[in-house]
């Protein structure tokens, strides 16, 4: 599948669930993404483990606010304010579904695509940005760069650690000094890397019949919405 199609796809699966109102975007979604790990022959499954794993706080945080802080009749009334709410309980679990499905989507596309596939890709969608005087080819090697230095970053001040038994000042101050040190480093790495040339190749539109595929994904989705 050209990446084009892969990238357009992954934005009606994002904008679909996100402005999707029921259970019923979660399940054409599910059965989409479901379909394409299989189609990749579950490429990408470890890494999305890993994604999920990263991600555990926040679905904790989500399905905090929506079960105890949404109004409705309480789940187990022997608890009084501590139990949560009939509608906040399906609320939330609708909001970490469309989390995982967003992110899973994710994952598929950054797995299954090169990445200078990708740039392309994004580059000839991009391309109307060149009638109000923007710059698609800047946009490709801006992505570039991010996507080059991010795993970088990410491994600089690494080793830091704060100490769980220190109060909680201390905890702060160490928090803060992690950062400025990382912020410090991501500096001297930039100061330090050598100019270089970067080539965004020219992947081609996509042939009219790949078309149909993010056309069927509307359909889908706006017969879900019915």
């Amino acid at each position: 599948m050209h990446p084009v199609i892969r990238i357009t796809s992954f934005l009606i699966l994002a904008i679909a669930l996100s402005v999707g109102s029921g259970w019923a975007h979660v399940g054409v979604a599910a059965v989409i993404v479901v379909g394409g790990y299989g189609v990749a022959h579950r490429r990408g499954l470890p890494h999305l483990a890993t994604m999920i794993r990263r991600l555990r706080w926040l679905w904790l945080s989500l399905c905090v606010v929506y079960f105890w802080f949404t109004p409705g009749s309480p789940v187990w009334p022997a608890l009084g304010a501590w139990s949560p709410s009939g509608a906040g309980v399906q609320e939330g679990l609708l909001r970490a579904s469309v989390l995982l499905l967003i992110a899973s989507g994710a994952n598929l596309l950054l797995q299954t695509t090169a990445r200078d596939q990708l740039l392309a890709a994004i580059g000839w969608i991009a391309a109307p940005v060149r009638f109000v005087g923007g710059a698609p080819d800047r946009l490709a090697l801006r992505l570039t760069l991010v996507l080059e230095t991010v795993p970088r970053i990410r491994a600089m001040g690494g080793q830091a650690t704060v100490d769980p038994d220190a109060g909680f000042r201390s905890r702060v101050g160490g928090i803060a000094k992690r950062v400025a040190a990382r912020f410090r480093a991501v500096l001297d790495e930039a100061a330090a890397m050598p100019a270089r040339e970067i080539a965004v190749p020219d992947t081609g539109a996509p042939a009219w019949r790949e078309w149909l595929v993010p056309l069927a994904m509307l359909i889908l989705f706006w017969l879900a919405g019915r």
